[in-house]
C-alpha cells in the first residue's frame, strides 16, 4: 500500500487537461475614476464551473508552475497519532469531513480526492449527501438525493439566524404530514458504491413506512431514531433506496450519511457557495451537527469569500478561533488542518460622472494577507496547515492559472480540470502525512 498513490497519481494525470483557454487582457482602472464598484457576490453564491473534462494527456505531468516539491502539510505539533493507529489498523474505519466554500461544494476537486484515498484505504461508504438540489443549488455528481414531496428550502448563506437550519448549512422544512426521500449513488462500469445504512439528520420526529429499492421492491430494515437522527440499517447493499415517511409536529431535514457497513475511509463535505468562517459559525447546531458525524480528521477550506469584503485581519482571527472551539467543543482531541485560499483576482468597474466603464480585474490582495493570517494561526495554536496558497504558484498564480485553462473567466473559481488537479495535488498532501516518506 505504501506506494499506491504514486501510481493512482500517474493514472489521474493522463486524465487532465484544459478545459478551455482564456485570453482575457487586464484592463487598467481608469486614473481618474470617481468610484470603484466590486460586484462579485452573486457569482460566489452561484458559481458556474466551465469546462466539460476530456480524457487527453495533460504534457504528462503537472504544470511547471504549480510547487509540487512544497505539496505537503504543516504539522504545527497537531498530533495524527489517533488517525495513524485507524489507517493501519487491519479492518478500521476512517472518515474525514471537509468543510468550506463554493471551492468544494459541487465537489470537483473532492470527489478526486476521496476516489484516490478509497483506492488507497477502501471504500467504506459515500458519507455525507446534502439535499443540495433540492434546495435549488448545484450539486455533486456522483449522487443523488431526490423527493417527490413538497419542500420549502432555506440555505444559511441566506437564512441567517435560522434556528432550524443544518449544521451542513441547509434546511429543507417538509409540507405536510409524509414525505419520502431518494439516495442514489454511483453504479457503473467505473464506480460501484452501494450502501447499506442510511443516517437521517434533521429536527423533528418520524416514523418510516417504507423502504423500497430503484425497482420498487421493499428492502428489510431496522430502524432507530434518538436526538433528531433516524439510523436505519438495510437487510442488503443497494445503489438506490426511497425512503417513505410520517411525521407529527413537522420535520426538517438537513442532510444523510450513506455508509457501506464496511472498513475503509469515506469523506464527506459540508460546502456552501458564498460561505466564510463566520457562516458557519452562526449555525447553533453546527457543533453538536459534526460531531455525530465522528470524524477522525476536520479540514477547513474558507478564506476566499472574506477576502471580498474589507481587510480586517482581527475579525479572520476571531473567526478562525470560533472555528476551532466549535469543531472541538464535542470533539476535543480531532486533529484539524487549515487550507489557505489561493489567489484570485477582483473584478471592479469604474465609474466616471456616473457613468459605468468596462471592467478592470486586478489580484485580490485580501487573499495573501489572509494566507498569512491562517498559517500564523496554526503556528500559533498548534494547528496543521496546508498551504495550497503557495502550492498553487503563489504570488502571480491566478494569471498563470487563467491562460492554462484551470481557472474560469470569473477569475475566482477553477475550472472542472483545474479542480480536479487541485484534488490530485491535495491527494498527494495527505499521503505524504499519512505515508511519510522513509
Amino acid at each position: 500500500m505504501k506506494h499506491t498513490h504514486k501510481i493512482i497519481t500517474s493514472l489521474l494525470l493522463t486524465m487532465l487537461c484544459p478545459a478551455a483557454m482564456y485570453a482575457q487582457d487586464y484592463m487598467p482602472a481608469d486614473s481618474i475614476a470617481e468610484d470603484v464598484v466590486d460586484d462579485q457576490a452573486d457569482m460566489r453564491q452561484n458559481p458556474v464551473i466551465e469546462g466539460e473534462l476530456i480524457e487527453l494527456p495533460f504534457s504528462g505531468h503537472v504544470p511547471s508552475f504549480i510547487y509540487r516539491t512544497k505539496n505537503a502539510i504543516t504539522l504545527n505539533g497537531e498530533d495524527f497519532t489517533p488517525l495513524y493507529h485507524k489507517l493501519n489498523y487491519p479492518g478500521s474505519r476512517v472518515d474525514i469531513l471537509h468543510i468550506g466554500d463554493s471551492h468544494v461544494q459541487a465537489e470537483f476537486s473532492t470527489q478526486v480526492t476521496r476516489d484516490m484515498l478509497q483506492f488507497v484505504y477502501g471504500d467504506a461508504g459515500r458519507g455525507l449527501v446534502a439535499p443540495l438540489k433540492l434546495a435549488s443549488t448545484n450539486s455533486p455528481s456522483d449522487y443523488k438525493v431526490e423527493s417527490t414531496s413538497s419542500w420549502t428550502a432555506a440555505r444559511a448563506i441566506k437564512s441567517s439566524g435560522d434556528g432550524d437550519m443544518g449544521f451542513n448549512g441547509l434546511a429543507l422544512r417538509l409540507r405536510g404530514s409524509s414525505g419520502n426521500l431518494t439516495f442514489t449513488t454511483r453504479d457503473d462500469e467505473e464506480t460501484f458504491d452501494p450502501f447499506a445504512e442510511i443516517t437521517l439528520f434533521g429536527k423533528g420526529k418520524i416514523e418510516i413506512t417504507s423502504l423500497t429499492d430503484h425497482d420498487g421492491n421493499p428492502i428489510p430494515y431496522e430502524y432507530a431514531s434518538d436526538n433528531n437522527t433516524a439510523r436505519i440499517t438495510l437487510g442488503r447493499s443497494v445503489n438506490a433506496a426511497t425512503v417513505r415517511f410520517s411525521t407529527i409536529g413537522g420535520y426538517v431535514f438537513y442532510g444523510a450519511y450513506l455508509s457501506g457497513m464496511r472498513p475503509g475511509l469515506t469523506y464527506s463535505v459540508i460546502g456552501n457557495n458564498g460561505a466564510a468562517f463566520s457562516t458557519y459559525n452562526s449555525i447553533g447546531s453546527f457543533s453538536s451537527g459534526i460531531s455525530r458525524l465522528a470524524p477522525d480528521l476536520v479540514i477547513v477550506a474558507l478564506g476566499t469569500n472574506e477576502a471580498f469584503g474589507r481587510l480586517d485581519r482581527e475579525a479572520l482571527r476571531a473567526s478562525l478561533q470560533s472555528m476551532i472551539n466549535n469543531i472541538r467543543k464535542d470533539m476535543p482531541q480531532v486533529p484539524i488542518i487549515l487550507v489557505t485560499p489561493m489567489e484570485c483576482q477582483r473584478r471592479s468597474y469604474t465609474r466616471r460622472k456616473g457613468r459605468r466603464r468596462a471592467a478592470s480585474y486586478s489580484v485580490n490582495a485580501n487573499i495573501a494577507a489572509y494566507r498569512s493570517e491562517i498559517i500564523a494561526f496554526g503556528r500559533r495554536h498548534h494547528i496543521a496547515v496546508y498551504d495550497l496558497y503557495e502550492v498553487a504558484g503563489g504570488e502571480g498564480a491566478s494569471s498563470k492559472w487563467l491562460d492554462a485553462g484551470l481557472m474560469g473567466k470569473d477569475r475566482v473559481h477553477l475550472t472542472a480540470s483545474g479542480y480536479r488537479l487541485q484534488g490530485m495535488l491535495l491527494y498527494e498532501a495527505l499521503m505524504n502525512l499519512f505515508e511519510p516518506k522513509q
